[in-house]
């Protein structure tokens, strides 16, 4: 994400600000037709006020610098973060009460993408103080009732300092994404390993070559090796130093595949049962992978593939009429749930039918 671009400058009269001319005009006409030295001396006043408005005003907002963050995911019925980086590059004068809003987004920002519009509140920030020289990190929370990929086009920046009779504004064009993943549902319990019960195979964890399990071989030793892995008995016989390989355990995997489901509320409930399914699996020690009527998320370990597989369900639109596609490079002991709503469960899958929330079916 670079820095934002500004778009326009401009100072716009607030309600008070044109009240406050018309008065200004009234008192000069006073003046010039009573020769009152006390309306001579308001209209001075008047006059000053607003030249101090708009100078203190301008130089503080031409001097103040924004820069949009990207925006960290969030979740459905939560919300989402939003960071700006704030400077004031002037050596004089501070920016006082700046209001810093999100443009509203257009009603058709793109494909898969939904105007945050719909959903959110307009976010709204307010700074009180940007001294000169100073740099500053402003954060505001935005809720987050539904899932989806939304865009944030840009900013308004504004400020009405000192006195409140004109508003400026500074409008930024700062585009970025935020993810707002789907909320999870529990599965049924004891849902994983129903496929591989069914078809007859082993949950046993592929072996390969690592540091901690079961002994694999015997190999020489190699500068860097530690200690312990010494095979002392097997050296003395060979008259060189040996250490063990140990077998190490590779993860399961399981195939999370959704479905094409036509009825709305069911399609969200599907959504909720898939990412609370991947959220469990991931805490039973599964690396989990995903099939959807869009994409295919292959399984990958850790945080981050649990990450990969939230943000994929979180664009996952299963109403949309495709059939469903097999997992990719299935293993043997790979297990596969299929999500749905009255579809036939393929051979050796395991089925976890949605239905509306008093009951669910596995």
């Amino acid at each position: 994400m670079g820095k934002a671009r500004t778009v326009r400058r401009r100072s716009e009269p607030r309600l008070a600000g044109v009240g406050f001319i018309l008065v200004t005009v009234l008192i000069l006409l006073g003046a010039l037709n009573s020769q009152n030295n006390l309306l001579y001396w308001a209209f001075g006043a008047a006059v000053g006020a607003l030249m101090v408005s708009g100078v203190v005003s301008g130089m503080g907002m031409s001097n103040f610098r924004i820069e949009a963050l990207p925006i960290a995911p969030g979740d459905a019925g939560g919300s989402v973060r939003l960071r700006y980086v704030v400077r004031n590059i002037g050596r004089l004068v501070p920016a006082f009460a700046v209001t810093i809003e999100e443009m509203i987004p257009p009603d058709d920002p793109g494909p898969d993408v939904r105007p945050w519009g719909d959903t959110m509140a307009r976010p709204v920030a307010f700074v009180p103080c940007v001294r000169p020289g100073e740099r500053s990190v402003i954060e505001v929370d935005a809720s987050a009732s539904d899932r989806g990929l939304y865009r944030f086009e840009g900013l308004v920046v504004s400020s009405s300092f000192p006195f409140g009779l004109f508003r400026k504004v500074v409008r930024v064009r700062a585009p970025r994404d935020a993810i707002v993943r789907p909320r999870r549902i529990a599965p049924p319990a004891r849902l994983l390993g129903a496929a591989s019960a069914r078809m007859g195979t082993s949950l046993t964890r592929a072996s390969r070559i690592g540091q901690h399990g079961e002994f694999h071989a015997l190999r020489a030793y190699a500068p860097g090796d530690s200690q312990r892995a010494i095979a002392w008995r097997a050296s003395a016989r060979a008259d060189e130093l040996l250490v063990r390989q140990a077998a190490q355990t590779s993860p399961r995997r399981v195939w999370i595949v959704l479905a094409p489901i036509e009825d709305e509320s069911l399609s969200e409930r599907a959504v909720s049962l898939a990412a609370g399914l991947a959220e469990e699996a991931y805490h039973l020690g599964y690396v989990v992978g995903l099939s959807t009527p869009d994409e295919t998320v292959r399984p990958s370990p850790g945080r981050a593939g649990l990450a990969r597989v939230f943000d994929a369900l979180a664009i996952a639109d299963p109403m949309r009429a495709r059939p469903h596609r097999a997992p990719v490079r299935r293993g043997p002991t790979d297990e596969i749930v299929f999500v749905h709503a009255g579809s036939r469960v393929p051979s050796g899958w395991a089925g976890l039918e949605v239905s509306e929330p008093r009951g669910e079916a596995a």
